[in-house]
């Protein structure tokens, strides 16, 4: 991916089920009458259902079907209907082809793409079943790195120079400069395409009527906070693709609500809430392995650094001291999920470059017992102003949802206890689309909430959420020396080389980032025997579905 030639040699990869792993688990037990789908034959027909809402879906929960405009985990439920010009494999995360059927690279800044044949937009209105033209690229990605807060996924074009047509069929794309991490940007699932005519009929794209894409199913319904329908496209350019009739998502408030319904029959695929693992995992019978999804977003707590008095470095340091992370992960982590981890900066799908929990735990913010942490954020707060006499106050944004208000609820506790009263936040809860209001405004003082940006590849989320004036630099954080390794560590195409550079910038931002991860997630889903050919994942990952197929 990272050499001048094509990329039409990958296009069997998205088209097909692949089974390559990894490493995160084994597909074995009740999961590998799921994925081991070896000498059967694929059956057309059948719909869906799956544990949507709060529980695996962005869809019912809002505030719209824009790409452009929502964060990753939520937009990857959107490729049921949209599509990009590459894609990656929900196993092996490897790039390649979809809407374009191969792309070049004639010299170390320009990438020529040419778009397959016989792709059109869905049979709705404005759009009306036209040919996808390389001008509905352009504007698409034009569209999607507009320099406006709410274009939250911009940074992912960040080293584009130019986008042109110079026919229906061709896209020239000139960047900025070499960077490892450019055709696994145009894989992210934000980056998906648009119809101009559709954008302009339906700007706020919170209805069925203003998600046409060009992607294996249609949005025939959808209701907030109760469901969506989707049906199958009957002009897909895929031949006999999708298996499926149809999903539906229903809407659940939480993840017990779900796996409540997963075991009333109501719905094929949900998450297992933590509490329900071990069980789960015993009826599975011997032999089971669970196969945890490694998560690609993280749940972080992160200052506004605009704001008092969170632009002192002091301060905030001392509250990263004051959280404890093994508390988060045990009380949590696993009580909600099952499985959790360390993390400062990174979700678990990038613990390949992440540092290990043994390197973590030499950190003075993860070492255990708390007692030299406290006792230094207790210094750096006194130093501040702030003390059990003279309390820091401040509110807590947080979203409202059983697990994030959880979040929030435990870091409250924690900050309140281990300051020994010196730290005394309260807790403002807000709906999804007010959150996303304060959080793009910078209204907020503290925000703890999820954030994703893309899969896979560490340039996207530092660009995105950890550099000077990033898309998702909600936290207004800017440190000169920081940027100069994030600009360094993406030219670099040798991976043992870009890893050692990578070690060194986690273990700057812990010493000097405002921001920390309480503690990463990992999750084991259920999913129906019936259900053939599908991946582990967390949100429901739309692209999948196009070869997911049912038994009777």
């Amino acid at each position: 991916m990272r050499a001048a030639g094509t990329g039409a040699a990958a296009g069997a990869l998205l088209a097909a089920g692949c089974s390559s792993g990894r490493g995160a688990g084994s597909q074995t037990g009740a999961q590998a009458g799921n994925s081991g789908t070896a000498g059967k034959k694929p059956k057309s027909g059948g719909v869906l259902t799956y544990a949507g809402g709060n529980a695996g879906s962005y869809d019912t929960r809002g505030p719209s079907f824009d790409p452009h405009q929502n964060f990753q985990f939520g937009v990857k439920g959107y490729t049921l209907f949209f599509e990009r010009l590459l894609a990656y494999d929900l196993r092996s995360y490897k790039v390649g082809p979809e809407l374009a059927q191969k792309w070049e690279q004639p010299n170390q800044t320009d990438y020529v793409f040419t778009l397959r044949p016989g792709v059109k937009w869905h049979n709705k209105p404005p759009a009306n079943g036209r040919a996808l033209t390389a001008d509905d690229v352009v504007y698409s990605l034009e569209r999607a790195r507009t320099n406006d807060p709410k274009f939250s996924s911009r940074s992912l074009l960040a080293n584009v120079d130019k986008i042109e047509a110079p026919d229906a069929k061709t896209i020239r794309i000139s960047t900025k400069g070499r960077n490892a991490s450019t055709l696994a940007a145009f894989s992210v699932d934000n980056l998906s395409m648009l119809a101009k005519e559709v954008v302009d009929k339906f700007p706020k794209m919170d209805s069925a009527d203003g998600a046409v894409g060009t992607g294996p199913f249609i949005v025939k319904s959808y209701e907030l906070m109760v469901g969506a329908e989707y049906v199958r496209n009957p002009d897909y350019w895929k031949p006999g693709l999708p298996y499926l009739d149809g999903l539906r998502t229903k809407h659940f408030n939480d993840i017990t609500g779900g796996w409540a319904a997963y075991l009333g029959g109501q719905v094929d695929a949900c998450l297992v809430p933590g509490t329900e693992v071990k069980s789960f995992a015993t009826q599975q019978g011997a032999g089971y392995s669970p196969d945890w999804y490694a998560d690609d977003t993280v749940n972080f707590q992160y200052p506004n650094t605009k704001k008092k008095p969170f632009d002192d470095a002091r301060v905030v340091r001392a509250l990263k001291l004051l959280i404890d992370h093994d508390d988060f992960i045990k009380t949590w982590t696993e009580a909600n999920y099952g499985k959790g981890g360390y993390g400062s900066i990174f979700p678990t799908a990038f613990a390949s470059w992440d540092l290990t929990p043994e390197e973590y735990k030499t950190h003075l913010e993860y070492k255990q017992p708390k007692d030299d942490a406290v006792k230094e954020a207790l210094s750096l707060l006194g130093a501040a102003g702030f003390t059990k006499a003279n309390p820091m106050k401040f509110e807590i944004d947080t979203i409202t949802n059983p697990t994030t208000l959880a979040a929030a609820q435990l870091l409250q506790a924690q900050w309140k206890q281990l300051s020994q009263g010196a730290v005394d936040p309260a807790i403002h809860q807000n709906d999804q689309a007010t959150s996303t209001q304060r959080r793009d405004q910078r209204l907020f003082a503290y925000n703890q909430a999820g954030q994703s940006e893309g899969l896979f590849d560490p340039d996207i989320w530092l660009a995105a959420i950890y550099q000077t004036d990033g898309s998702q630099n909600y936290m207004g954080f800017s440190d000169p020396q920081l940027d100069a390794m994030i600009d360094k560590q993406r030219t670099l195409f040798d991976d043992t080389e870009r890893r050692a550079l990578l070690k060194q910038i986690i273990l700057y931002y812990i010493d000097h980032g405002p921001s920390t991860i309480g503690a990463n997630r990992y999750f084991l889903e259920a999913v129906k025997p019936r259900v053939q050919n599908h991946a582990p994942e967390y949100f429901i990952n739309g692209n999948q579905y196009q070869t997911v197929w049912l038994e009777s």
